[in-house]
């Protein structure tokens, strides 16, 4: 869920996949696009933000064998990981992850050395991690060096 993520869904308008997702907007966008076979995730909606989460949510998620998760984070750090503002989405996150072969963790460089209240994964859960390349070198050196995959990319050169 969440703008990180939507950005993601609207490149997916030519492609054939499955998707499963928590957030409406997702699911809208990707409701329009003939080749995308997507699932939303039942539950509660959190008000103003359009995600689903809750008990209901993660009894749903158990019925997929998730091939690759992409995932988006309020705060990342080495030492405690991936962490969310608030406690909502935690579980959906946990359980996607968990259900997951391979988890790639959207994250924009302001999200870096940054630490949330709640804990949703260990850096070991993470395969890949993508962010910009406002990211600096000392610090992705740092992340790299804890032996996280890390992958840059330029979003001012309009690539998606």
């Amino acid at each position: 869920s969440g703008s990180t993520c939507l950005e993601l869904a609207k490149c997916l308008v030519d492609a054939k996949v499955k998707v499963i997702c928590n957030d409406i907007k997702i699911a809208n966008e990707l409701g329009g696009f003939p080749h995308v076979e997507s699932y939303i995730i039942g539950g509660l909606i959190r008000p103003g933000y359009f995600s689903v989460g809750e008990s209901l949510a993660l009894e749903m998620i158990n019925a997929f064998a998730v091939e690759r998760a992409f995932i988006s984070c309020d705060a990342l750090s080495i030492e405690t990981g991936i962490t969310n503002a608030t406690m909502f989405e935690v579980g959906v996150k946990t359980r996607i992850i968990q259900r997951s072969r391979e988890v790639i963790l959207m994250a924009d460089h302001s999200k870096f050395d940054t630490v949330e209240p709640h804990a949703v994964a260990t850096l070991s859960c993470i395969t890949t991690i993508l962010s910009d390349s406002a990211l600096p070198s000392a610090i992705a050196r740092r992340y790299q060096q804890a032996g996280c995959r890390l992958i840059m990319s330029d979003p001012s050169s309009g690539a998606r």
